[in-house]
């Protein structure tokens, strides 16, 4: 057996319940081994799941005694993960099981160290390329932010899953919010092979904001935990790049500043839409109303043009 099908879940058991029971009837026992982890919930998922003999003759049921949060269980499939291959799901979500054997043949015939397959949001593809092809560490973010469909050879993971268990402990947001970016930033600086693959492997299920929150109780989403997410982002690339060779580190850096303009936007958004449109005027006008000399004159990007021309010529 060459994959596992990992699943958090945390007070979620009719979502869960219907995925695996989805699992159990559609897929061949012999294809994958599935593994779901109670985090600790209060609705009963892990007596429940485990009463029902549909389920439990086929999944591995297990349960965090307490409620240790996204990174941690995402840790945790890993540990438990008998398998060469680790697929992550979310539990509301559904399997595309045609797609599996495909997806089987090219890890057994490949061997890639992570693959980011297309999903499904209604009919519409949600994540990828439109080709089958390697992964730049410009893309970092974009392959691997959305967790449900993605592959981790569990072997070449060890050593981002090391760092990552020092970062969740010092509650660092980046790790608690993304855990698995963080294992194919480290992926991706040790020149593994990383891959888009052109088949979607899951279809959401009803859009709804995750649960997943940061250290101080916010969720991902919020404005001040965007925040605090490119920081640190920022302080972690900043740090890689001081003794990384291959240049994978400073283009992940350079990417992840591009998209803070938007990141803050798409947070005010979602957090209070009518205080995004004003923030959106606010921008276009403050930046049309200044020349590109004036523009260059401001301090802050005086700044900056001295950081980037000091940065090139190291």
């Amino acid at each position: 057996m060459l994959l596992s099908i990992g699943i958090p879940s945390y007070n979620r058991h009719e979502n869960v319940s219907a995925l695996l029971h989805q699992l159990v009837a559609e897929v061949e026992p012999e294809l994958v081994e599935i593994v779901v982890i109670d985090d600790g919930g209060s609705d009963g998922t892990y007596e429940r799941l485990s009463s029902d003999k549909g389920i439990a003759s086929r999944v591995r049921i297990l349960k965090n005694e307490v409620n240790l949060g996204y990174a941690s269980t995402f840790a945790r499939l890993f540990a438990e993960c008998s398998t060469e291959y680790l697929m992550l799901m979310a539990d509301d979500d559904t399997v595309l099981v045609e797609n599996i054997r495909p997806l089987l043949d090219r890890l057994g015939r490949e061997r890639p160290a992570f693959v980011s397959p297309q999903f499904l949001r209604g009919t519409a593809v949600a994540r990828g390329r439109g080709r089958t092809g390697p992964i730049a560490p410009s893309e970092f973010l974009a392959c691997s932010a959305h967790a449900p469909g993605l592959v981790y050879r569990v072997a070449d993971c060890r050593p981002g899953l090391e760092e990552l268990a020092d970062r969740i402990e010092a509650k660092q947001v980046d790790a608690l919010v993304y855990p698995q970016v963080h294992v194919v930033i480290r992926l991706l600086m040790a020149g593994a092979r990383c891959e888009w693959l052109a088949l979607p492997t899951v279809a959401e299920g009803a859009y709804r904001q995750s649960g997943i929150r940061d250290a101080d109780g916010n969720a991902y989403w919020a404005v001040e935990s965007r925040w605090r997410q490119l920081r640190a982002y920022d302080a972690l690339l900043s740090a890689y790049a001081q003794s990384d060779m291959t240049g994978a580190a400073q283009e992940m850096l350079h990417a992840q500043r591009e998209r803070a303009f938007h990141l803050i936007s798409s947070a005010i958004r979602i957090e209070s839409p009518a205080l995004a449109d004003a923030f959106d005027r606010g921008a276009k006008r403050r930046f049309q109303e200044r020349p590109l000399d004036r523009i260059r004159s401001l301090p802050i990007v005086k700044r900056a043009a001295r950081w980037w021309r000091a940065l090139r010529g190291s």
